[in-house]
């Protein structure tokens, strides 16, 4: 039990240190920001890994248009007395569903 504190309490220390180093860094960013988390991941490798799934976010509209489309399979003219929170929650559930 006292070496995950131990443990964890060095990754904490670690990622600090990491983000101070970070902070003081002036190096310029020339190819895009992708780019240059590639090229300094070895420098930063707590902060790289957390910019990669950051800054890789798909400029898409479909994950919403789906959950719409799902909203209009559930709230139709037989449930349209449905509480919102309700509503809200079976959204929720349909569209998690497949991930658990």
């Amino acid at each position: 039990m006292e070496s995950d504190d131990k443990e964890e309490e060095e990754h904490g220390d670690g990622a600090k240190k990491e983000m101070e180093q970070y902070l003081k860094d002036a190096t310029k960013v020339h190819s895009g920001q992708l780019a240059w988390w590639k090229q300094n991941s070895d420098r930063y490798p707590k902060l790289a890994f957390a910019a990669k799934h950051l800054l890789c976010v798909l400029p898409t509209s479909t994950p919403s248009e789906r959950i719409f489309s799902k909203a209009g399979y559930i709230v139709n003219k037989t449930r349209s007395s449905l509480l919102p929170e309700n509503v809200d929650k079976l959204i929720f559930l349909a569209h998690n569903l497949k991930r658990v």
